[in-house]
């Protein structure tokens, strides 16, 4: 018997469609709780001490912050995104914040030995708070009007970092 491709193709493109409209409810199921509207604003250390505002509300432009922890084994894959999203949007601010950390030479160690190539900032549990972050990884997107544009937990293709970036950018 002949296999018949059309009927094979058009059955393996529903299942590929009930898949991704499972991923895409479980994604929004995720961050029913993180927050919308304005951008909390909250004053951070890097890892040399240094004080900064985070989101920095001069800046006129879009903003990726990642939260993280140095224990949490999908950051330790996902963070080579954010030097690649760096990389090819300049305009655009990336920032890690570290939350759940036991000291800040155990955020200093990990980012050594994952090679983090954006900012890193020691986040605190009102920080932790004020964003409703609750797991780990944490992407959120702020618009350029200090907005949140968009947000999702859990590990983000390149692919997917980019299309975020670029949506925020069109809507802001």
């Amino acid at each position: 018997m002949k296999p018949n491709w059309v009927s094979f193709l058009k059955h393996a493109g529903k299942q590929i469609a009930v898949f991704a409209l499972i991923l895409i409810g479980v994604g929004l199921w995720q961050s029913r709780d993180l927050p919308s509207g304005k951008a909390p604003v909250a004053t951070m250390s890097n890892l040399t001490g240094a004080s900064v505002e985070i989101p920095d509300q001069k800046r006129d432009s879009v903003s990726i912050l990642y939260f993280f922890a140095p224990w949490c084994g999908v950051c330790r894959l996902s963070m080579g995104h954010l030097g690649d999203i760096k990389r090819w949007f300049p305009d655009v601010e990336v920032q890690a914040i570290a939350l759940d950390f036991e000291s800040p030479e155990d955020v200093a160690t990990f980012v050594r030995e994952v090679g983090v190539a954006v900012p890193v900032f020691l986040g605190t549990p009102q920080v932790r708070d004020a964003w409703r972050v609750s797991a780990y990884p944490t992407y959120v997107i702020v618009g350029a009007d200090q907005s949140i544009r968009g947000a999702s937990i859990g590990y983000s293709t390149q692919f997917g970092m980019i299309l975020r970036v670029l949506w925020a950018k069109v809507i802001s």
